[in-house]
């Protein structure tokens, strides 16, 4: 594979699918193989990686091609923008340029839908929907204030929301917002973000098991990790479901060895870097006054710490 990004592209590590349970590198077809038998397939990326989306495409395509009744639910995409994705995709359009457009990408602050653009490119392909997996913009904003309960009675039941969250969840989660935002967050506000990542979550998994069938999910490598975020809901919905979480992740220099790593994901695919930023400097730089981020991904933490 040509790598968009080539920063780090000579780490061993590239190109390499590690499946952390047997601690044993395997083959791209194998990995294949294991994604079309799911029933949900989760794929984890870094939102601005262009190498992440073509690799999604690619598992995309494997799966699609040995079952096509799956919908694709997608993190970037919110219920106010379903509409027009199913109007776009039902026009039957040569191509997916202009998805973007017509859902309205450019202003959510979400990379550019180019880059998304081969996993819709599948969709039209095999003639499957692309669904919103997120919460509103006006629903998560509420949520900042009045937790889980600025929900509407019935959102909340749909999404099974309103279940505590365990506390060794809520502790784990609280403590990755605080380390992904570089400690700039005030302690106060964990609880409440735990809270709006937890709905996210429960919200992306019932956009993927809606009105049955199989799905696929395209979302930030912090929501596909299968010791909570998506998986974690979607057993609590159908827990005979097979699943499989695939996280793609940009390599480090230095770490060439993933058996010191705890993985959270059924398998990890190596690719190259879009850059060696701080992730630290780029989110102060997006906490400035007047800097936009994504409305749909409100808590989103700097660069490829979680994506």
């Amino acid at each position: 594979m040509t790598w968009t990004h080539p920063l780090s592209a000579d780490h061993p590590l590239v190109g390499r699918i590690y499946d952390p349970q047997a601690k044993v590198f395997i083959a791209e077809e194998a990995a294949m193989l294991r994604a079309a038998a799911a029933d949900h397939l989760l794929l984890g990326e870094r939102h601005d990686n262009a190498d992440h989306h073509r690799l999604q495409a690619r598992v995309v395509q494997a799966a699609l091609s040995a079952d096509r009744n799956r919908r694709i639910a997608m993190e970037m995409l919110t219920p106010d923008q379903g509409r027009a994705a199913a109007g776009f995709l039902a026009s039957r359009p040569m191509d997916a340029s202009g998805f973007g457009e017509a859902v309205g990408w450019g202003e959510t602050g979400w990379p550019d839908w180019a880059i998304y653009q081969p996993i819709a490119e599948q969709a039209l392909t095999f003639a499957v929907p692309i669904v919103p997996a997120n919460l509103d913009r006006a629903e998560v904003q509420a949520m900042r204030t009045r937790g889980i309960a600025a929900l509407a009675p019935d959102r909340r039941a749909a999404i099974r929301a309103d279940r505590p969250i365990p506390a060794g969840i809520r502790a784990s989660m609280e403590q990755e917002i605080a380390d992904s935002h570089c400690g700039m967050l005030p302690t106060a506000a964990l609880a409440p973000f735990a809270v709006i990542q937890w709905a996210r979550d429960a919200a992306m998994a019932a956009a993927m098991t809606e009105g049955g069938g199989r799905s696929i999910l395209i979302a930030g490598a912090g929501h596909v990790r299968t010791d909570r975020a998506v998986p974690w809901h979607l057993l609590a919905r159908q827990p005979e479901a097979g699943i499989v979480s695939i996280a793609f992740r940009e390599v480090a220099a230095g770490e060439t060895d993933p058996t010191k790593t705890d993985w959270p994901y059924d398998l990890v695919w190596f690719t190259p870097r879009v850059d060696d930023v701080d992730p630290c400097v780029r989110f102060r730089e997006r906490m400035q006054p007047g800097a936009r981020s994504a409305a749909s991904a409100p808590i989103s933490p700097p660069g490829g710490r979680r994506e």
